[in-house]
């Protein structure tokens, strides 16, 4: 069991969760890997924790595309240097219809 140092969203579900929180899925990496587009394998996604390369355009957007698929959770993999930070939504997007959890 290997522990990792997350970041939740500021949207969805993972406003809510505790430091504790657990998610129990198997993880499903994405197609296209940083899901700019709807995802190819929507199937494998369903029910799964979907692992998306950042770089896809806005968070929101991209796990409201994982979600929509049938994502259970989504972990936004950071190739980018520097300290983890919160995934928000853009200007004038709350991001309330996203209901699965994120973290970065």
């Amino acid at each position: 069991l290997e522990e990792f140092l997350v970041a939740p969203s500021d949207f969805g579900s993972a406003r809510e969760m505790g430091a504790d929180a657990a998610v129990s899925a198997t993880l499903v990496m994405a197609d296209p890997p940083n899901g700019s587009m709807p995802f190819r394998n929507s199937e494998e996604i369903r029910g799964n924790m979907t692992l998306i390369e950042r770089g896809g355009g806005q968070f929101v957007n991209v796990v409201r595309r994982a979600q929509e698929a049938g994502a259970a959770a989504v972990v936004m993999a950071d190739s980018k240097e520097g300290h983890l930070f919160l995934m928000s939504t853009e200007l004038g997007n709350s991001g309330d219809d996203v209901t699965i959890p994120a973290v970065l």
